[in-house]
C-alpha cells in the first residue's frame, strides 16, 4: 500500500511539474496577446453588443480571428447562420492543431482530450511547435526548405509537393540512432608520453555545457570526432569541404583534391566561393594555379555536376 501511495503521489507530482511547465511556457504568449485583447475590447466598445456579451464572448471564444469577423458581422446585421458558417470555416485550423497534438494526449481519457480540444488555441500550438526535435521535422516555405538539420535555399513550396508526390516514399523501420560513451575521468600520469588519444581525452575532461568546440579542416575535423559535444549547437566545424574532397574523387576518379577559398579580391562582386580541383600525380598543379580546360559541351558539364551531386547523396 504504501508502495502505491508513493507511486501515486510520484505521478501528480509529475503532472503538477508538466503543468507549471506548460503555464511558465504560456507568459511570453499572453504578453503578445494582450494588444489583441485591447484592441478587440476598444472596437466592441463602440459595437452594438452589451458589455455582459462582449465579456462572454472573450471567456467562450478561444479564437481571435472568430472573434473580430463575428463583431463585425454582427453589426452589419448578418444572419445567425452567416456568423456560424463564417466563423466555422475560419476556425477549421484548430482541426489541424487538434491532430497534430493527438498523438501526445491520446493516453489521457476522454474527458481530458475533449477538454483540451475545447481549449485549444494557436498558443498552445505555438509551445509545440517550440519544442520540435528538427532531427525528425521538414519545414517548408515558400521560399526555403529544411529536412531535419539541412536547409536547402530557393526551394518553392510547389515545387517541394511535386517532388513528394512524384516520389516513391514508403515507410521503413527506424533503427537506434549510435551514441557515443560518455568519457570516464581523466587522470593525470606524469610519466606517460603525450599521445593524440591522451590529448583527445585531456579535451574531453575540459569541454562543458558552456564550451563551443570550433574545428579547423583537414586533421582537426577527423580528430574532432573523438571528442563528446555536450550539444549539438556548440560544434562548428567546415564539413562541406570535407565531403566534396571525398565525392570529387569518388565522382571523376583522381587521386586527390586541391581546396582554395577566395573572396574580394579580383571580383567585381565580393563574395565567398571555394575551388575544389581534381588532383592526379603529375597533373601540372603549381601552387594556386592549375590547369584550366572548357568543357566540351554544356552536356558534359551538366554530367560531371551530376556525379558529384550523386556522390554527395
Amino acid at each position: 500500500m504504501n508502495s502505491t501511495h508513493q507511486l501515486n503521489q510520484a505521478h501528480q507530482a509529475g503532472n503538477l511539474a508538466e503543468f507549471g511547465a506548460g503555464a511558465r511556457d504560456t507568459i511570453p504568449m499572453m504578453v503578445g496577446a494582450a494588444p489583441f485583447g485591447v484592441i478587440f475590447g476598444t472596437l466592441a466598445a463602440t459595437g452594438p453588443l452589451h458589455a455582459w456579451s462582449v465579456q462572454l464572448m472573450s471567456l467562450a471564444v478561444f479564437a481571435g480571428s472568430a472573434q473580430f469577423i463575428a463583431l463585425g458581422l454582427i453589426a452589419g446585421h448578418a444572419s445567425f447562420a452567416v456568423i456560424w458558417a463564417t466563423t466555422f470555416i475560419v476556425n477549421l485550423r484548430h482541426v489541424l492543431y487538434s491532430a497534430t497534438l493527438a498523438p501526445y494526449v491520446a493516453h489521457l481519457p476522454a474527458r481530458w482530450r475533449w477538454t483540451l480540444g475545447a481549449f485549444m488555441t494557436d498558443i498552445n500550438l505555438g509551445i509545440y511547435t517550440a519544442q520540435l526535435d528538427l532531427g525528425n521535422s521538414i519545414s517548408a516555405t515558400s521560399e526555403k526548405l529544411s529536412i531535419r538539420h539541412h536547409t536547402f535555399e530557393n526551394v518553392r513550396f510547389k515545387d517541394f509537393l511535386r517532388g513528394l508526390l512524384a516520389a516513391d516514399l514508403r515507410a521503413h523501420e527506424t533503427e537506434p540512432r549510435p551514441a557515443p560513451p560518455r568519457p570516464q575521468e581523466f587522470v593525470p600520469q606524469a610519466d606517460a608520453p603525450v599521445t593524440i588519444a591522451r590529448l583527445f581525452e585531456r579535451l574531453n575532461a575540459f569541454i562543458g555545457d558552456d564550451t563551443i568546440v570550433i574545428a579547423d579542416v583537414g586533421n582537426a575535423l577527423f580528430g574532432a570526432m573523438d571528442l563528446f559535444i555536450h550539444k549539438r549547437t556548440e560544434f562548428l566545424g567546415p564539413a562541406y569541404y570535407a565531403s566534396m574532397g571525398f565525392a570529387v574523387p569518388a565522382a571523376l576518379g583522381s587521386q586527390g583534391t586541391f581546396v582554395a577559398i577566395n573572396n574580394v579580391v579580383s571580383q567585381s562582386v565580393p563574395h565567398l566561393h571555394t575551388h575544389v580541383v581534381p588532383r592526379t600525380k603529375g597533373d601540372g598543379l603549381r601552387g594556386f594555379f592549375w590547369p584550366r580546360h572548357r568543357y566540351g559541351s554544356d552536356e558534359e558539364a551538366s554530367s560531371i555536376a551530376a556525379l558529384i551531386a550523386k556522390e554527395l547523396g
